[in-house]
């Protein structure tokens, strides 16, 4: 049993460790965290309409801004909603790739030390590697790339008008009171 321990060891892996995967997909996070900038600047399309709206439309009667600006608002929205999906399935992608990836040496490694051990190989290693998978596929992972973009959401809002900013920050810290209760 020693002679196989020892042979285990000496077997060269050649899948690539967290770290190495991670740095592989680095260009694809990228683009995450790209699309997640401009998701969050699409974000205030809908705002600035409303002021618009009520700035310039209201007063003076034009019908032909608000056409505009609806159809601007309108295409702002369809690209958000095409961005979201896209980066939605670029994580789930990033993770299933992850896990293809990393799964070998894990399911080596937890062999290697089964062998070591005397003990029968466990599966809980690939069960925590699903886990990874699943965080990064999933909307906390993107929620987390959203949380800087609400500071810069909220003073933008201020420019805009402080009183719709003052709500805005009313409203951020209501929800982060309700979180934490």
């Amino acid at each position: 049993a020693e002679n196989v321990a020892t042979k285990t060891k000496e077997i060269p892996t050649t899948h690539p460790t967290l770290a190495e995967a991670l740095r592989a997909c680095r260009r694809s996070l990228l683009a995450v965290v790209v699309f997640s900038l401009l998701l969050n600047v699409l974000e205030l399309a809908t705002p600035h309409y409303v002021l618009q709206l009520y700035d310039r439309v209201l007063p003076n009667r034009t019908t032909a801004t608000l056409v505009v600006l609806s159809i601007a608002v309108m295409m702002a929205l369809g690209a958000q909603a095409g961005l979201y999906t896209v980066r939605r399935l670029v994580m789930q992608r990033l993770g299933d790739w992850l896990e293809r990836k990393v799964s070998g040496e894990v399911l080596a490694v937890s062999i290697r030390r089964a062998v070591r051990k005397r003990q029968t190989p466990s599966v809980s290693a690939l069960r925590d590697l699903a886990s990874v998978r699943s965080f990064v596929a999933s909307s906390s992972l993107i929620a987390i790339l959203d949380v800087p973009w609400t500071v810069v959401f909220i003073l933008v809002i201020f420019v805009l008008h402080p009183s719709l900013g003052l709500i805005t920050l009313l409203g951020a810290g209501l929800l982060v009171a309700l979180t934490v209760l």
